[in-house]
């Protein structure tokens, strides 16, 4: 499975991933490489979710080793979980917009989180990522003034603001029509292409899976395992 030529950007050993006291998944052992695309299938409730959390340290790692853009997961102290969530971009399902705040200040309240302080150059970054979207001219728009897929596009925005080595998305696709899905799936494959972002997007949209080919890491059983495009056919 594991490839040691290329630098990993999520390196999972012997993983244990727990919802609460739950086990969902045992022994998980995978390798996502820097610059790669790859999916995480599996059926609802099969651990992809659980897998992506405990990524971004929502969920505590408390068996066996994980690293994710260079910080050990494994009992990460609290008050280093902000670090290692300005590595990463996340991208949810139903958006997570600010419903009464613009565009722009959507991208602003992260910015301002992550301790962004100029606002000449925070404004700079917003119209770049908007732009690097196809949303130049949104920035002033309110989420319900944005078609769903606008919105994700938004949400894309949003999770590169702080450049980050690695893109966690779960079901970004899953409220969108398929042309709509495709659209926002070839954003992703371009920032792949174009700044060597890791990309681990959790689906279960067979559609994506055939149209746009990468490679493919299932959880099933309480298992975590490999398989190529062809074996899903």
């Amino acid at each position: 499975m594991f490839n040691s030529k290329n630098k990993p950007a999520i390196l999972l050993k012997d993983a244990a991933i727990y919802q609460q006291k739950h086990l969902i998944l045992n022994r998980v052992n995978m390798k996502v490489d820097q610059g790669e695309f790859v999916y995480l299938v599996g059926k609802t409730g099969s651990g992809k979710s659980s897998l992506i959390k405990t990524l971004y340290a929502q969920l505590p790692l408390l068996s066996g080793k994980a690293t994710i853009a260079g910080m050990d997961l494994h009992k990460l102290p609290w008050r280093k979980v902000p670090n290692l969530r300005r590595k990463l971009g996340v991208i949810f399902q139903d958006f997570n917009l600010l419903t009464d705040r613009t565009v722009r200040d959507n991208l602003f309240f992260v910015m301002e989180a992550t301790g962004w302080r100029n606002k000449q150059k925070m404004q700079m970054r917003c119209d770049d990522m908007l732009d690097r979207v196809g949303l130049k001219n949104k920035n002033l728009s309110m989420p319900h003034e944005l078609s769903g897929g606008e919105k994700q596009r938004v949400a894309i925005a949003r999770a590169l603001l702080n450049s980050p080595e690695v893109i966690l998305a779960d079901e970004p696709t899953g409220n969108l029509d398929p042309e709509t899905s495709d659209e926002v799936i070839k954003v992703l494959r371009e920032l792949v292409r174009s700044a060597g972002t890791t990309v681990l997007m959790a689906t279960h949209d067979y559609h994506i899976l055939e149209t746009f080919p990468e490679r493919i890491i299932r959880c099933q059983d309480g298992k975590v395992t490999e398989e190529s495009v062809i074996e899903i056919q």
